[in-house]
């Protein structure tokens, strides 16, 4: 299994997604039960991309839009410290 980047104090706070074919990526967003299984799938086939902290569970935290890249995105909260994040 590839080796998890640990981050800083304050730390890198967003976790690129890979959006495999035929994934709708804003439909995906406004699909919480969709969006976490999502999640899951990629926790499990790319581990190292994520905060080793997640593994201890995490919780949807909502969207946030970018008006300068005009790209939404869902945060989520990492139990184990608490920590926000968001995935793209």
């Amino acid at each position: 299994m590839p080796l998890r980047k640990k981050r800083g104090m304050a730390g890198d706070k967003t976790i690129c997604l890979p959006i495999e074919e035929g994934i709708e990526y804003d439909l995906l967003l406004q699909n919480p039960d969709g969006y976490r299984g999502y999640l899951d799938k990629m926790l499990r086939k790319y581990p190292e991309i994520f905060p080793e902290e997640i593994e201890k569970g995490y919780k949807l935290q909502g969207l946030v839009t970018s008006k300068r890249q005009k790209l939404t995105t869902r945060r989520i909260r990492l139990k184990a410290n608490k920590e926000g994040a968001t995935s793209s």
